[in-house]
């Protein structure tokens, strides 16, 4: 039987992103020695769902020669390097959201002195730590002392205090409740950490955010309630493994040395939220199905052993196959690092154990640990007795864990935009940026309302909002590769980039009207302001993408339906605030 005839459907694909701790080196995470053992990567986490299929491959850099002689044809070709691959992953915004526990009931609320409130309970605080967020009510004093706050102290499982927005606040009683507040990061969490290259966590209480680069004190991974991604001069990397699989035809791609170039986003009143990463990869690697001579035998689980592929050929007039073409094996320094993921998929009617098969039958995982000519050698930890596998048709096929992805997305619904006098984010001063400013007797839900008169000069407050049709921001991280030449004996490029001079550009577009037909002036004479956007109103699903301070451009005015629309293009500048550090400059964050 000769290898399936059928085509490949692409959209029948599962994409794995994997951390690399070296750049450029598929990162196996063998379960003992690599030369025997399974990787434990990918693991079924590390799938992530496209919306697009993405174009993986890796195109030759040539060179024509040419000698002189009676021919007419005289040229010839030479490879002289392989070039960076690039491909997009275009992805929906999947925010995590966040769940209550350890609610506790009944608690004693006091003000011990200032403004510290004091939680009180004989055992009800055991999971409770210091930093984390938690919601507080019954306290009678709802707008200084309920709502979110950070635990400030936890000196035993019977006590906790926090921050009232306050000095003395009106807090008495033994009615009141508190719930920790658990914050899952989003889906593309991964992606976008090496897409910006920094990240800070925070608490959405009333003094958990924090400007510049830290994260709030106490504030890890593991309890924040706010991620935020920005810009920092680091560099991390992925290894993409993408299969597409239909029936028996099945192909994989495997971009090692993968980094995030770009990022763009696009906000309308049209569908969900969606992003748009470019991606830069130093080798693809290539795993397909083969067809194998089924004479294999016994399998013992961690015990190499040698299969023969027997299709496809490069030339039909070839005795034997190149296993190369269909796996690979990787190896830095000499030594073994991961190979071609693969099953071995017996067709019906085939002999397995001495019992002929009547469905087809996968057996593996196995890992490629080695090629020769036409030979693979595979191990794993799959035992197969009894004489083994011995005749019928026999596939080599690619393989990556099964996975059910999640499709929860954010739809576009509650969708603003903000613009605000271009002021520097200092916790001694403005905090230009902050999502839940603390205000003496002003409720979080109040915090940024247009009437809270003390937070107007705060991006983010109702009152500097726009009604705008559409807006983007395009991000490109500059990266470049001078390596991409070196002499370093081999074809494929290094995995090492640099990030040079990123520039981050946008547009809005708004329908005129007389509250905004000031811009037409003013933007000439002012053009630095303060850009952000802010998706859903759900706790924990909430997205704000900014700049502290961009550009804006004169207005250009057309006809949309009748009426007069404005676009104003616009740049994220450093501007002249003082600011240090990159990670106010441009923002994407979740809470």
């Amino acid at each position: 039987m000769a290898l399936p005839q059928g085509l490949n459907r692409s959209r029948s694909a599962i994409v794995f992103l994997v951390n690399e701790a070296t750049p450029g080196t598929i990162d196996a995470n063998h379960t003992g020695s690599a030369t025997t053992t399974l990787p434990q990567n990918p693991l079924a986490a590390d799938a992530f769902g496209l919306t697009t299929v993405p174009i993986i491959g890796q195109q030759g850099n040539y060179s024509d020669t040419s000698e002189i002689g009676p021919e007419l044809i005289t040229t010839d070709r030479v490879l002289n390097y392989m070039e960076y691959s690039t491909f997009d992953l275009e992805y929906y915004a999947k925010p995590g959201g966040i769940v209550a526990a350890d609610a506790a009931t009944g608690l004693t609320v006091t003000n011990p002195a200032g403004t510290s409130v004091q939680l009180a309970k004989v055992g009800a605080f055991t999971n409770y730590n210091v930093g984390d967020t938690i919601r507080v009510s019954g306290t009678q004093d709802a707008a200084n002392a309920d709502g979110l706050y950070i635990v400030a102290t936890k000196p035993d499982n019977d006590t906790i205090t926090y921050t009232a927005k306050k000095s003395t606040p009106a807090v008495a009683g033994a009615a009141a409740t508190a719930e920790r507040v658990v914050f899952t990061l989003p889906k593309e969490d991964k992606i976008l950490r090496r897409c910006f290259g920094g990240t800070k966590f925070m608490s959405t209480a009333h003094n958990g955010y924090s400007t510049g680069d830290s994260s709030t004190a106490n504030v890890t991974s593991t309890n924040a309630t706010c991620v935020s991604y920005f810009l920092q001069n680091t560099i991390q990397t992925l290894s993409v493994h993408s299969r597409q699989f239909t029936d028996d035809s099945m192909q994989m791609y495997t971009a090692t040395g993968a980094l995030p170039t770009s990022f763009s986003a696009t906000f309308a009143k049209d569908g969900a939220v969606t992003y748009t990463s470019g991606f830069q990869s130093n080798r693809v690697f290539y795993t397909g199905t083969a067809e194998c001579n089924p004479a294999i035998g016994a399998i013992t689980s961690g015990t190499n052993f040698d299969v023969i592929l027997t299709s496809p050929k490069r030339h039909g007039k070839d005795s034997t196959v190149t296993a190369t073409d269909v796996t690979f094996a990787q190896s830095i320094a000499g030594n073994f690092t991961a190979g071609s993921q693969v099953k071995l998929r017996v067709k019906s009617g085939g002999t397995v154990s001495g019992s002929t098969l009547t469905a087809d039958t996968d057996y593996g995982p196995f890992e490629v640990k080695a090629i020769n000519g036409a030979t693979v050698t595979l191990g794993g930890a799959t035992t197969i007795g009894a004489g083994g596998i011995s005749a019928g048709t026999v596939y080599l096929i690619p393989f990556l864990p099964d996975v059910a992805l999640s499709t929860s997305v954010i739809d576009q619904r509650k969708v603003q935009v903000f613009m605000a006098d271009a002021v520097k984010d200092s916790t001694a001063g403005e905090n230009l940026l902050d999502y839940n400013p603390s205000n003496a007797d002003v409720s979080d839900t109040n915090a940024l309302a247009a009437a809270t008169s003390a937070t107007q000069d705060h991006l983010f407050n109702l009152i500097n909002s726009l009604d705008v049709t559409s807006v983007n921001f395009d991000f490109d991280r500059a990266i470049t590769t001078p390596a991409l030449t070196e002499m370093s004996g081999e074809e494929f490029p290094p995995a090492s980039y640099i990030i040079n001079e990123p520039t981050i550009t946008g547009s809005i577009t708004l329908l005129l009207r007389p509250k905004d037909f000031q811009l037409m002036n003013s933007l000439r004479e002012e053009p630095r302001r303060a850009i952000g956007v802010r998706v859903g109103d759900t706790e924990g699903k909430i997205i704000e993408m900014g700049a502290a301070s961009a550009f804006f451009e004169v207005p250009t005015p057309s006809d949309a339906d009748g009426a007069t629309q404005i676009d104003i293009p616009f740049t994220v500048i450093r501007g002249d605030l003082g600011e240090t550090s990159d990670a106010n400059k441009f923002f994407v964050r979740y809470r």
